[in-house]
C-alpha cells in the first residue's frame, strides 16, 4: 500500500498545475484590457 503514496503525489502536482492555467486563462477572458491585447476587442463590428 505504500506504492499509493508516489501516484498521490504527481497527481496532486498535476491537479495544482492545471488549477493555476485554468484560473490564470479565467483572469485573462474576464479582463481583456491588462495589457495583453493591445488593440480593443471589436464588440461593434460593422457589416
Amino acid at each position: 500500500m505504500k506504492q499509493k503514496r508516489w501516484i498521490i503525489l504527481p497527481v496532486t502536482l498535476a491537479f495544482l498545475l492545471i488549477l493555476l492555467f485554468f484560473s490564470l486563462s479565467v483572469q485573462a477572458q474576464a479582463r481583456p484590457t491588462m495589457g495583453l491585447t493591445p488593440t480593443p476587442t471589436p464588440t461593434k463590428t460593422p457589416t
